[in-house]
């Protein structure tokens, strides 16, 4: 029973230190985000995904992993996120395929135009509103996984329930050791 209890101090320990990496990132993506409701990491955006106008690639309720990069490092068929207004005013994040693309002489100034793949339409958006293009990773049902982490029932058992179990163990193994002290001696 001692020897099962230490393997299970050691595995518990390991899911602590990696709980609390998940709780601090959890802390840091709540506090951090910006202007846009935005997390982000330097130059890497994460974006939800509203609609599955982008599928198969891209589905509803996916996390995008976005590269900030030189707009002029952008092109055709690059997949981008870039913001948008609607009629009220509301600032957006949109994703869509860069189908073309131009910009003045002085290359400081670039207009992509843009379509999602069940749209016909396509847009015209200026470079200055893009946030990156897509690095091809994302999180499968990303949006259901953050809301559920950012919950109170998602914090408690990524945080708290670890380390009450371990300081479980831990106490039980210190009534072991005590007992096994005494016993001896």
């Amino acid at each position: 029973m001692y020897k099962l209890l230490k393997i299970f101090e050691k595995i518990f320990f390991i899911v602590c230190f990696f709980t609390t990496i998940v709780g601090s990132l959890i802390i840091y993506c709540s506090l951090s985000r910006d202007d846009n409701n935005l997390v982000h990491f330097n130059n890497l955006y994460f974006v939800e995904i509203n609609d599955n106008n982008m599928s198969p690639d891209i589905r509803k309720d996916d996390v995008l992993l976005i590269t900030k990069d030189n707009i002029s490092n952008y092109h055709i068929n690059n997949i981008i996120s870039y913001l948008t207004s609607d009629e009220n005013g509301n600032i957006e994040v949109r994703t869509a395929k860069i189908i073309d693309g131009y910009s003045d002489d002085s290359k400081d100034s670039y207009i992509f135009m843009v379509k999602q793949n069940t749209s016909t339409e396509q847009e015209n958006i200026s470079g200055d509103l893009v946030l990156g293009r897509w690095n091809g990773n994302k999180i499968s049902n990303g949006v259901n996984i953050f809301n559920f982490l950012l919950s109170r029932l998602g914090f408690i058992l990524i945080s708290i329930i670890p380390f009450i179990i371990l300081f479980l163990i831990e106490f039980i193994l210190l009534i072991f050791d005590y007992k096994n002290r005494y016993l001896i001696s």
